[in-house]
């Protein structure tokens, strides 16, 4: 794990804020940045220092509105982990791809107050499974009624695997603008394989439902991973100062996608 007396690695000083902070992936993160030495303004439905809907609008504006408040000199990290999978398919689009973009999004003003600012996406090794095209678009215009209006035509997982391929091509088209990375705001995302979080552990003791995972997206390595193990790298993309990694999608799932992508790079 991350060597938290490591120099290079130490987030003293920093600011960062963290949605779906109350578990999983976003609760692990969160703690390895305390360690780390920031200052964390962790979010989420409950149980979080900011407690909002980011699935509705009004709770992705109250939620900016607090954090203003909070730290009013500006952000240096951003990190939305807030996400759902085998629910309602207007929460998972609602949340999945429009509250991530619109804590990115509605941050962004923040992270411009600070120098090298971090902003990483949460995406999934389920953007290169089957998506759809029709579901993407939608997203990435901007359109949340249409793609709920898809998302309803659809099955839970190809709404969930097409939201996160819009978010991870929204990360890579939008990096790259004066917007972020011109303003010394630095945007990437991690893409995780199948992680242990109370989204997955309804699966975890079905062997048919994991093997079908595993069929779906073969790992490199035997074992499934902990949360702590994303946690790690988000908090290694958040300690870089260089300002050099832009629009990356950085794949933490096992080797899921060399498997299936081994000539894609």
């Amino acid at each position: 794990m991350i060597d938290l007396d490591n120099p290079r690695r130490s987030l003293d000083g920093r600011i960062a804020a963290v949605t779906g902070a109350a578990s999983g992936i976003g609760a692990a993160t969160a703690s390895l940045f305390s360690a780390l030495g920031a200052r964390v303004i962790s979010i989420d439905l409950k149980d979080a220092q900011v407690n909002v809907d980011l699935s509705t609008p009004r709770g992705r504006s109250d939620m900016i509105a607090q954090v203003e408040t909070l730290a009013p000199d500006g952000l240096d990290i951003v990190v939305p982990c807030a996400g759902v999978s085998r629910v309602a398919p207007e929460l998972i689009v609602a949340l999945n791809y429009f509250g991530a973009v619109a804590t990115l999004t509605g941050f962004r003003h923040l992270l411009s107050r600070r120098k090298c600012s971090q902003a990483i996406g949460v995406a999934s090794v389920a953007a290169i499974a089957d998506t759809d095209d029709l579901m993407v678009a939608a997203c990435l215009a901007g359109d949340e009624d249409e793609a709920i209006a898809v998302a309803k035509t659809l099955p839970a997982p190809l709404t969930y695997n097409s939201c996160k391929r819009a978010l991870s091509l929204w990360v890579r088209q939008s990096a790259t603008l004066a917007d972020w990375a011109g303003s010394d705001i630095y945007m990437n995302a991690v893409a995780p394989g199948f992680v242990k979080t109370p989204m997955t552990e309804r699966v975890l003791g079905d062997e048919a439902a994991m093997a079908s995972i595993r069929k779906i997206t073969p790992r490199a390595v035997d074992h499934v991973a902990e949360p702590e193990v994303l946690a790690e790298v988000i908090a290694s993309i958040a300690a870089l100062r260089g300002g050099y990694l832009v629009g990356q999608v950085v794949f933490v799932d096992g080797g899921s996608d060399a498997l299936l992508r081994p000539d894609a790079f």
